[in-house]
């Protein structure tokens, strides 16, 4: 069984990274999916749907663009590891903004991707919860 500990590897690098080219020789990451999220609430804590957000690297001015994700129940995204090539490893801030055409609410974030892999965001500030007024 000379092949079995090359296969094993790759059958490995499958299960961690998805594909075989998605990680570095050394590198595995799992397949969870992290998200940043905020919530949006009212005055009387009542999630807030319906909001037109964005979200701008400020470094960069570029402006995230999010697959079809519609907010749920009040969350919004601020970022998810899908958009992960807008932000430096090192760290990155970010301006979150959301409106419904007469209130505005913004908040700035920090993130980065810890780690030698670089696999997943991470929140390292900014708020949970803003309150849109």
């Amino acid at each position: 069984m000379l092949c079995s500990r090359p296969l094993i590897g790759l059958f490995l690098s499958v299960l961690t990274c998805g594909s075989v080219t998605a990680c570095a020789a050394d590198c595995f990451c799992d397949l969870s999916l992290a998200a940043i999220r905020v919530l949006i609430t009212d005055e009387d804590g009542t999630p807030v749907e319906g909001l037109e957000f964005s979200v701008n690297v400020e470094r960069t001015g570029e402006q995230v663009v999010f697959p079809a994700e519609v907010p749920h129940e009040g969350w919004y995204p601020v970022i998810t590891d899908v958009e992960q090539k807008y932000i430096d490893p090192s760290g990155e801030q970010l301006r979150f903004a959301a409106t419904d055409g007469q209130r505005t609410v913004t908040a700035q974030y920090v993130v980065d991707m810890p780690g030698r892999c670089n696999c997943h965001v991470n929140k390292v500030s900014g708020p949970d919860t803003l309150v849109i007024h």
